[in-house]
């Protein structure tokens, strides 16, 4: 996720309930302002369409002969470094002195020298991608009545469009009841699904291992240096077949087809194949319908919390990208409410009860050294993402975060004896996964401390 398109969305959410629009346990709104829709496939990751439970998360990408899920599950983290606090302490005496002398300058180097830590590289400690599903279509021909949408009241990404005289719908979700990704695709004629899929992920060291109806990757990521991963899908396909071809599955004539994404990680403990086990088991004998409808009355159960309504005008049968083409004029108040909705959407699908907090890009990342790390910055940008969670009445997806706070405490005491000679806790500019507290030195940062307190604004 782009952090200004982000923040803009946050700025719009305190906006929108200063103007007092809330009210509780309302129907869902089914008006233009609750679906992001576009005519075109995405033509990079910033165009994708997000979907989320809060752990396993995907961006589509809706290409017609060729299909792209880019996966997603929180916990995938590297570490292939770590930090050590320095002894400080004595020297705190002397940096006072100079700050009270006013020799600010001479204070900082100091504080520098002797409190700092040198800032590890980009990427020795970083979210990651999870990797990708790939879908190749064996029919190239052209299309027309292209759409693809976010459906921001049910957290469904729904690609649909006409081929050779078939229409085709493809439906995406994350079930936070049954913590898996399905995707599903259906055509109004016959044996008309055919393609091959596959996954991958960037960089080298997945084991990837097909049987029947699936596929297996699984990893120690970092060559042993962060967590160990397991992902498996399986594929439906009826009316059709399921064959195994070179590290990829083939489905042939089929009249629909169905693609269920498991994952689970090391990071708490767990093993990650006992994980995928459970997973699976949860949704083994749910139809479709069944997933999707206890997808969507849990999801509702947060959304329809609130509902904000700013009118409607003719720019709300646009597609998205030309209403935010045309917005600087005004004369669209329904892009406000559409983005009301989208960041609440993004806070509900990247931040849920038990999970770990939504870090800089959400749980949304298709790189190995993605920017920043994508880790917590704790000065400000994680509080951004939880400005509007209470105003919003979603409480329970704050809570990942406040939690995250205690867990730092461990490491925060060990620091503020250290570093400061101090009782307390205390954490710094950033941390990570993995719970880091030290000053570390960035050259345009300045030495921020007290953030603990900081963070529960």
């Amino acid at each position: 996720m782009n952090r200004r398109f982000l923040y803009l969305i946050q700025v719009i959410l305190l906006l929108g309930f200063d103007s007092g629009c809330q009210k509780e346990k309302t129907s869902p709104n089914q008006s233009s302002q609750s679906h992001i829709w576009f005519d075109e496939p995405a033509r990079d990751w910033n165009e994708a369409l997000p979907i989320g439970n809060g752990r396993l998360g995907a961006m589509i990408f809706g290409g017609i002969n060729q299909e792209r899920l880019q996966l997603n599950e929180e916990s995938i983290w590297c570490m292939k470094g770590t930090y050590q606090d320095r002894q400080g302490a004595a020297y705190l005496p002397r940096i006072r002195k100079l700050l009270f002398a006013g020799k600010y300058r001479e204070a900082e180097q100091l504080a520098r020298q002797e409190l700092m830590a040198e800032r590890l590289p980009t990427g020795t400690r970083a979210y990651q991608t999870l990797g990708d599903l790939h879908i190749h279509y064996t029919d190239s021909s052209n299309y027309t009545n292209y759409r693809r949408s976010l459906q921001l009241d049910s957290a469904l990404v729904r690609v649909q469009y006409t081929k050779g005289g078939t229409n085709f719908i493809r439906e995406v979700f994350s079930s936070a009841v049954d913590d898996l990704i399905v995707f599903r695709e259906t055509a109004d004629e016959d044996g008309k699904i055919n393609c091959q899929l596959y996954l991958s992920r960037p960089g080298e060291g997945e084991e990837i291992l097909l049987a029947g109806d699936g596929i297996i990757m699984k990893q120690h990521i970092e060559n042993g240096q962060g967590v160990r991963y397991e992902t498996r899908l399986q594929v439906l396909a009826p009316g059709g077949s399921v064959e195994v071809g070179n590290n990829t599955l083939i489905v042939k004539d089929a009249n629909q087809m169905e693609i269920r994404i498991v994952a689970g990680t090391d990071y708490f403990g767990d093993d990650p194949e006992a994980l995928c086990n459970i997973y699976v088991s949860k949704g083994k004998n749910k139809s479709f319908e069944k997933i999707l409808a206890d997808h969507v009355r849990e999801y509702q159960g947060y959304f329809n919390r609130v509902s904000l309504d700013l009118g409607t005008t003719s720019m709300d049968s646009l597609p998205t990208d030309e209403r935010l083409k045309l917005d600087g004029d005004g004369q669209d108040p329904g892009m406000a409410e559409l983005y009301f909705n989208f960041g609440r959407c993004l806070l509900i699908s990247s931040s849920r009860p038990g999970n770990m907090p939504a870090n800089l890009q959400g749980i949304w990342n298709d790189k190995l050294v993605p920017p920043w790390n994508a880790d917590y910055h704790i000065n400000i940008n994680i509080q951004m993402n939880y400005w509007p969670a209470e105003i919003t009445n979603l409480t329970e997806c704050h809570m990942p975060f406040l939690y995250f706070i205690g867990e730092l405490r461990d490491n925060g005491r060990k620091t503020a004896r250290d570093l400061y000679g101090c009782r307390g806790f205390t954490a710094h500019h950033t941390t990570d996964a993995w719970h880091f507290i030290t000053a570390s030195f960035i050259a345009h940062k300045r030495i921020q401390f007290l953030l603990p307190a900081w963070a529960s604004t």
